[in-house]
């Protein structure tokens, strides 16, 4: 995956840099990538390829201009965890269902995902006459 920063210096795109990178993974408060420098593009954008990505994994990012820009423009902060909930949910929509008694189950290649308990109008437990589910 890559991952672009935009520098600017009082508003003008900002070349000649070498910005360095750091991405935690949100799950354990880990370094993943420790402030190393990104490649230049053009017009102010600098990239960095980060191979290891996780598509199950939220990360959060910062990109650091240098000293030269102002204090203002220096950093830029991101994360990943639309792109992580969109793959989420392109995982549940390819996911197989499976209803057994009052029990709904979602199935990926891993195993079961989610389940649900169903209920009747009334909340009882039904297997007929779904009115709703409720996430166990």
């Amino acid at each position: 995956m890559w991952i672009v920063s935009f520098f600017s210096n009082n508003g003008v795109p900002k070349t000649g840099l070498i910005p360095t990178l750091t991405i935690i993974d949100v799950s354990d408060n880990s370094i993943i990538i420790n402030a190393e420098a990104m490649t230049e593009m053009n017009n102010g954008f600098y990239k960095y390829d980060f191979s290891a990505y996780d598509d199950m994994k939220d990360y959060t990012m910062i990109s650091d201009g240098t000293a030269t820009l102002p204090a203002a423009e220096r950093y830029v902060t991101s994360s990943n965890s639309l792109f992580s909930d969109i793959n989420e949910l392109n995982r549940f929509n390819k996911s197989s269902m499976l209803i057994t008694g009052t029990v709904l189950r979602a199935y990926d290649a891993d195993g079961i995902m989610q389940e649900w308990d169903l209920k009747d109008k009334s909340g009882d437990a039904s297997d007929v006459n779904i009115y709703r589910r409720i996430k166990k």
